[in-house]
């Protein structure tokens, strides 16, 4: 479903550079006001699933660390780059 790169986008754009960034800034703008939430659900999952495959700490604190209630358990962020 996805669609294959135009490896002759860099020369179609050729002498429209700047009327092209207007374009790409003006439906940026139309994105942060209006949000995407005309989205299908099958998009929105993919999303959701791209995000977490590409989300390398998010993926660490789920599989590797261990969710306690014990206050000993606890480390700060702090201590966590010590070492670096």
């Amino acid at each position: 479903m996805h669609k294959k790169v135009d490896q002759n986008l860099k020369t179609k754009l050729t002498g429209i550079e700047n009327a092209f960034m207007h374009y790409l800034l003006h439906w940026y703008g139309v994105y942060l006001s209006e949000g995407l939430d005309d989205l299908s659900s099958e998009i929105k999952d993919s999303i959701k699933c791209y995000r977490k495959e590409t989300d390398s700490v998010k993926t660490f604190i789920e599989e590797a660390l261990i969710k306690t209630e014990d206050d000993n358990d606890r480390i700060r962020s702090t201590d966590l780059f010590v070492h670096l």
